[in-house]
């Protein structure tokens, strides 16, 4: 990006400031099979017993957590069913955080300007899966547990572990692989994963997003006896102490901003020739937004998402006296993103993210109707 970030003048951490929470998302009235989002219920955790209304048992808890300070992210979330019955319907519960925003490279000896060689940074995980339950066959039932890291959404880590009722541990995937311990009922981590963002440069701003989510997900006429993905209070993203001059970060949280769709609905029998996804904000930050940047998120994380083809001319769609600017994304890619149901619903919920070349990360979530 070209001068990726100058002053950020409408949203500032100041260094010293710890606890600023920045998104959580539980899914608890909807369906995920580990790609879509859909009915976010966040920020916030929902702690007692919860009937999911579209997919019948019952989830004893579903929390989430996401919160920043000047150096460093916490992200973590759970998942808990325990003698639940799925009915007639498939059960898949969510719940995940995200930070996303802007990292400004610091250093308490080097220059501004100066490199710092193979910058790395740490993720202490601690958690566990596990998962008991009468599994028939045709028939699951699963906890996940998923970690992401990108920089300008360039990815940087991605880490997956599936522990489920008929086999056990299914293993860790990407950065995950080979962290887990397990038996014959839980597999764990408890780990400081160490991982690079290459080279940066002292005074240099970057696009940041890190995400985590846990999932618990069963088939139709599954008795569950326990099924737990618990990463709640334990997935810390910060600079590694090792770093030449000392190079750390500081963190400021992207700006919200509100979005809405043209067509308001996607009918996925025949999609729409062009979709849009328009941004409301001040006009200069819509006269800045760097194309490159902007994704639309079916679930924040590894899979996904889209880029966008083309921006259009700031201008009021709507007429609410806010300026928009449209950004245009391929129809058939969006029915792609939108497939990853494994059961009709009405609506997903979409985040869209971006920034610009004058300083600002912005994050906008919506949820569209969906026809068939």
């Amino acid at each position: 990006m070209k001068s990726l970030f100058s002053i950020f003048s409408i949203i500032c951490i100041l260094l010293g400031v710890s606890g600023v929470h920045a998104k959580t998302f539980v899914s608890v009235d909807g369906y995920s099979n580990g790609v879509a989002l859909v009915g976010n219920k966040g920020p916030g955790s929902k702690d007692q017993s919860v009937r999911v209304t579209r997919a019948g048992g019952t989830i004893q808890q579903a929390a989430a957590r996401s919160k920043f300070t000047a150096r460093h992210v916490n992200v973590g979330a759970s998942v808990t069913s325990t003698t639940a019955h799925a009915d007639q319907f498939p059960t898949h519960v969510r719940a995940g955080g995200v930070f996303f925003g802007v990292a400004r490279v610091i250093s308490d000896t080097l220059e501004v300007g100066d490199v710092i060689p193979d910058f790395r940074v740490d993720l202490k995980v601690h958690g566990a899966l596990s998962c008991d339950a009468e599994v028939p066959d045709p028939g699951w039932a699963l906890a996940n547990v998923e970690a992401f890291v990108a920089t300008d959404l360039t990815q940087r880590f991605y880490g997956n572990g599936t522990f489920d009722a008929f086999s056990g541990f299914d293993g860790g995937v990407g950065d995950f692989s080979g962290q887990f311990t397990s038996t014959a009922k839980m597999a764990a981590i408890d780990k400081t994963l160490t991982f690079s963002l290459g080279d940066v440069v002292v005074g240099q701003k970057m696009l940041f997003l890190f995400s985590g989510s846990t999932l618990v997900s069963y088939g139709s006429d599954v008795f569950v006896n326990a099924c737990t993905a618990d990463f709640l209070h334990t997935d810390t993203l910060a600079p590694a102490a090792n770093n030449a001059g000392n190079g750390s970060f500081t963190l400021t949280e992207a700006l919200p901003v509100q979005i809405f769709f043209a067509p308001p609905s996607f009918n996925m029998s025949a999609p729409p020739a062009t979709f849009k996804v328009y941004i409301e904000a001040e006009k200069d930050i819509l006269d800045h937004i760097e194309s490159g940047t902007v994704r639309l998120f079916s679930r924040i994380g590894n899979g996904g998402a889209i880029t966008v083809n083309s921006l259009d001319a700031v201008g009021d769609k709507n007429g609410n006296g806010i300026p928009d600017r449209a950004a245009l994304f391929d129809a058939n890619l969006m029915r792609y993103l939108l497939l990853d149901n494994q059961v009709p619903v009405t609506g997903q919920m979409l985040t869209l993210v971006g920034g610009t070349d004058t300083g600002i990360a912005f994050m906008g979530k919506r949820s569209l109707k969906l026809g068939r």
